[in-house]
């Protein structure tokens, strides 16, 4: 039995037996088979099996549809040079009982935006089961001068001047559509004003750039309490983090923090996303001479079925 507040619960089974015991209802599998191709690492949990996909590969299920859970998260989007922004993080789609039909389906791993340099940043790449599920990248972070705001993604970058990125809808229409947060807003452009805000995570927003001038913190990312315990990042509550928001830029001549990273992969001011985990790259330093943004980083796909259904 798990937890996870981010997924739909399965339905809940009312008075099992003579003890009246309250428990979840087993998936049932659906009738059909799965296979996985190239996945990176098949892990035995219990009655289950979770694939999982750090690169591209690909699922098949026959002889009817399979019940099956699963997380897919965008890159991340890279960090904005010069005081810059931090990326925003990859979109975060997870499912609970999830009916999958017959056919193949191409699983893509969305590659990390790379940071501004030292301009704005790139948006991280889409994650997908097919055209099922799909994270979109996170967006890029602004930086305080020309492309100063952050840009739109999975969760919004965050701007080194002006107002941060928005959280996009998903495209595939599975609801909830939403995907993560707003990115930050950057404090402004004279020296030594200016901090780049954070990129939003899957779980927060991302903080505003201070006018001290500190970067902003980036979101928070979100647990999911299946993932094996290597993939993924520790956080607030138990489960595995994805998708964090990476630190806003600060300015580099002076002894003021930078913007922290997100649990979930959130590059810290300076430092790229944490391979995997979609968590958006760290805003560049401000300073002589100005530096770039960091990359975000890449995405991650798991999905996780009856033991009894792999083919």
């Amino acid at each position: 039995m798990y937890h996870n507040f981010f997924l739909k619960e399965r339905p809940l089974l009312g008075l099992q037996g003579l003890g009246g015991g309250i428990g979840y209802l087993a998936p049932k599998g659906g009738g059909g088979t799965i296979t996985a191709t190239d996945a990176n690492s098949t892990v035995t949990s219990g009655d289950y099996k979770i694939f999982i996909f750090t690169s591209p590969g690909s699922i098949a299920v026959s002889g009817g549809a399979v019940t099956l859970d699963y997380l897919v998260v965008g890159g991340g989007g890279g960090g904005g040079g010069d005081r810059g922004g931090g990326g925003g993080a990859g979109g975060f789609r997870t499912g609970t009982d999830y009916e999958m039909a017959e056919g193949s389906y191409t699983i893509t791993i969305g590659s990390g935006g790379s940071g501004g340099h030292p301009g704005r940043a790139s948006n991280g790449g889409n994650s997908s089961i097919g055209s099922v599920v799909v994270g979109t990248g996170g967006g890029g972070g602004g930086n305080v001068n020309n492309h100063s705001g952050g840009v739109d993604g999975g969760s919004g970058g965050a701007a080194g001047n002006g107002g941060g990125g928005s959280a996009v809808a998903s495209p595939d229409g599975i609801s909830p559509t939403t995907q993560g947060n707003p990115g930050g807003s950057g404090a402004g452009a004279a020296w030594p004003q200016g901090g780049g805000g954070g990129g939003g995570g899957a779980g927060s927003s991302g903080s505003n750039g201070g006018n001290g001038p500190g970067g902003g913190p980036g979101g928070t990312g979100a647990p999911v309490t299946w993932i094996p315990a290597n993939y993924g990042t520790g956080g607030p509550n138990p489960g595995r983090y994805f998708a964090g928001g990476g630190g806003g830029g600060k300015e580099n001549r002076n002894s003021t923090p930078g913007g922290s990273g997100g649990a979930g992969g959130g590059g810290s001011h300076g430092n790229s996303g944490t391979p995997n985990t979609g968590g958006g790259g760290g805003g560049g330093p401000g300073g002589a001479p100005v530096q770039g943004g960091s990359s975000g980083g890449s995405g991650f796909v798991a999905i996780r079925v009856l033991a009894s259904v792999v083919g």
